[in-house]
């Protein structure tokens, strides 16, 4: 056996084993370590923030580098020797400013980047910056029941908050949404059709900036039912049908989904078949029909705004 850092002959090949206590990485830059916080594009971020970052396995020190550019041609921060995993600065950050930071581990061997560099934040000003509405539009027409909302970005701010309204006043509010970091939003909230909406958005941080313009109004589409629509097979007094017949018809304008139904009656008194939510326009029940037996059979196309039987409804066929 060799001593400690001692050379070794293997097979004619020199090998180099570490004495006792060396770093596994001698020769190699220490091993990728990740950005951890600020999280990548946070906003709101204070102006003397805790970076973190994961470990890099022997790294010897840390080198932190914050810039107002993803290229880092000048720095705001450049602190290096850092031997832990995370660094609070000792002077402000700018406010309302999108700043770019990066880690660097390092070794006498070497240097690695933490992966996700650069990471970009925007830290929090006092007064949010000025923005602004985008969708739905001032004054729009046959806007969606559930319409997405957006806005562009104030900077500095730390949360936005959307609130619509019946009225300019907003003394009527069916949505608000506050605490928000991102700049658009669809409400689970479904909007009424054919009525006039108003809608606003506010930045906070300190203080509070609402949007320009602000209030916005649209008015929500016409309330519609399903297309007509027909249905195809079976055909109405075809004979020898399958018992486990496949239903089809032509697809309705503006349904969501179908619902079919088959009776031993032409009123449908009661039914053997009664399947809601078809995405499609064919469908094969799961329920055998019986033989030599008189069936009829009908299907509705279905929406937020009611339903529309298929024409001409209900058509017969007699099973096999």
């Amino acid at each position: 056996m060799t001593s400690p850092g001692r050379v070794a002959l293997f097979l004619g090949a020199t090998l180099l084993i570490p004495a006792c206590g060396d770093s596994p990485f001698i020769g190699a830059p220490p091993p990728a370590f990740e950005l951890s916080s600020p999280a990548n594009t946070q906003i709101g971020v204070p102006d003397l923030p805790v970076f973190q970052w994961t470990p890099s396995v022997g790294a010897a020190s840390y080198t932190i580098q914050v810039s107002t550019d993803s290229a880092f041609s000048t720095f705001i921060l450049n602190q290096s020797g850092i031997t832990a995993t995370s660094f609070s600065p000792a002077a402000e950050l700018p406010p309302g400013t999108v700043l770019f930071w990066r880690v660097l581990a390092e070794q006498a061997s070497g240097s690695v980047t933490a992966e996700g560099s650069p990471g970009s934040f925007t830290t929090l000003a006092p007064v949010p910056g000025d923005f602004g509405m985008i969708a739905p539009e001032n004054r729009s027409l046959e806007v969606s029941l559930s319409p997405t909302f957006s806005w562009t970005a104030s900077l500095g701010t730390a949360s936005y908050t959307l609130e619509v309204a019946l009225d300019s006043g907003f003394e009527t509010i069916v949505f608000e949404r506050s605490g928000m970091t991102e700049t658009s939003v669809t409400p689970t909230t479904v909007l009424l059709p054919s009525t006039v909406y108003f809608w606003k958005v506010s930045a906070e941080s300190v203080s509070v900036v609402t949007a320009t313009g602000a209030p916005w109004s649209f008015t929500t589409r016409t309330a519609t039912v399903p297309g007509p629509f027909q249905p195809v097979a079976p055909p109405n007094g075809m004979v020898l049908v399958s018992t486990l017949p496949t239903f089809v018809w032509t697809s309705s304008a503006g349904a969501l989904t179908y619902r079919l139904q088959v009776s031993t009656d032409p009123s449908f008194a009661s039914v053997v078949v009664d399947q809601a939510g078809i995405p499609t326009v064919s469908v094969t029940p799961s329920v055998l029909l019986s033989s030599l037996t008189i069936y009829y059979w009908r299907v509705f196309a279905v929406n937020g705004n009611g339903s529309t039987l298929a024409s001409p409804t209900p058509l017969s066929f007699e099973t096999d």
